[in-house]
């Protein structure tokens, strides 16, 4: 399980100023006062850029300084993990006003913004930071899924991440479609636990949780949903199988066509089904399947000539790799008579 020490926290969003003010707030200690998210420019932007930034980089970068501030750290050391659900919502709104036009000219600036990175560059600029830096976006799973990203980093390379997990409101059309209230995020700076008792989960540090209906809790902020609620979809509503003695039990789903149902596969007989050859066939087997689903297992993710693998490390984002692998396995094998491609043939 993966296990970590918060050195440090960022927080802001409406009504919630700091993360020591929010502190009180969660403890009960201070009243909850609900007010617009207060983002102002980065100091620590040049003048040129600090002009150009949007509401998505100032609550990005505000988060990202007052963590690492709390934790008494150089930023321009440290690897970070931007994790965002939908990117920037004004800058979105304004690029679609002006695709509505009739000159449909974009502002160079917005064009500038609208990538999902912009937040990740303008941290670069404005900490002289030269290490790794990631950005994931899982929707509502966002918070989860950037979370995930940094642990593995912490674990895997033992050294420090920030993880700052924003999100800012869409103004009217796009509100009604995504109704995120106002800007919120949170950022942790995590490192290696060194003691015997370690975050899993629930850090001993932090308040619990607002109770249900709280006004915190009725923001709807997908930056602030709790790290177990922020689960993939994927991985949404199934239950956890059940072993026995005899090892994994086998679906009781329907078998697909043909009644290939607890087949298994090797390595060479799913290289047989799937376009990729050699070191990017990425698993080594397939254990059962039927024709709603597939369990695989592999090692290569832990080998070092993984060809997905960059800076000595494996992303978390390699994942989608992997389950597209699967997914394309799963296709060959429930198609009539399951024909085997050829090397370099297209799914």
């Amino acid at each position: 399980m993966l296990g970590a020490t918060i050195e440090g926290i960022g927080l802001l969003g409406p009504g919630l100023d700091s993360w020591p003010a929010g502190r009180r707030i969660l403890l009960g200690e201070t009243p909850y006062a609900p007010q617009p998210t207060a983002l102002s420019a980065p100091a620590s932007l040049p003048p040129s850029e600090r002009r150009r930034a949007s509401r998505a980089i100032k609550l990005a970068l505000a988060l990202g300084h007052e963590s690492i501030a709390a934790a008494m750290l150089d930023p321009a050391t440290l690897a970070t993990v931007f994790s965002s659900s939908a990117g920037d919502g004004y800058n979105c709104h304004e690029i679609c006003q002006a695709l509505a036009t009739s000159d449909r000219q974009i502002s160079p600036t917005r064009f500038h913004n609208s990538v999902h990175n912009a937040p990740a560059g303008y941290w670069g600029i404005a900490s002289g930071a030269m290490a790794s830096s990631s950005v994931v976006c899982a929707y509502d799973a966002s918070f989860g899924a950037g979370l995930l990203e940094a642990l593995a980093q912490v674990v895997a390379d033992d050294t420090r991440c920030v993880l700052v997990s924003y999100d800012t409101d869409y103004p009217e059309p796009l509100r009604a479609i995504r109704p995120v209230p106002d800007a919120f995020g949170i950022a942790l700076v995590l490192a290696r636990s060194r003691a015997r008792t370690r975050w899993r989960g629930s850090p001993p540090a932090l308040p619990a949780m607002p109770p249900r209906g709280s006004p915190i809790r009725r923001a709807g902020e997908p930056a602030a949903r709790h790290p177990r609620r922020a689960r993939p979809a994927a991985a949404a509503g199934h239950r956890p199988r059940r072993r026995g003695a005899g090892g994994p039990r086998l679906s009781r789903r329907a078998a697909p066509r043909g009644g290939h149902h607890a087949m298994r596969l090797d390595r060479a007989g799913i290289a047989a089904r799937i376009p990729h050859q050699g070191s990017m066939c990425l698993l080594d087997r397939v254990l059962e399947w039927d024709a709603d689903h597939i369990r695989c297992a592999t090692e290569s993710h832990r080998a070092a000539d993984n060809p997905l693998r960059a800076h000595g490390r494996l992303g978390a984002a390699c994942g989608i790799e992997y389950a597209a692998q699967a997914m394309a396995v799963h296709g060959a094998l429930c198609a009539a008579d399951g024909p085997a491609l050829p090397p370099g043939a297209a799914c």
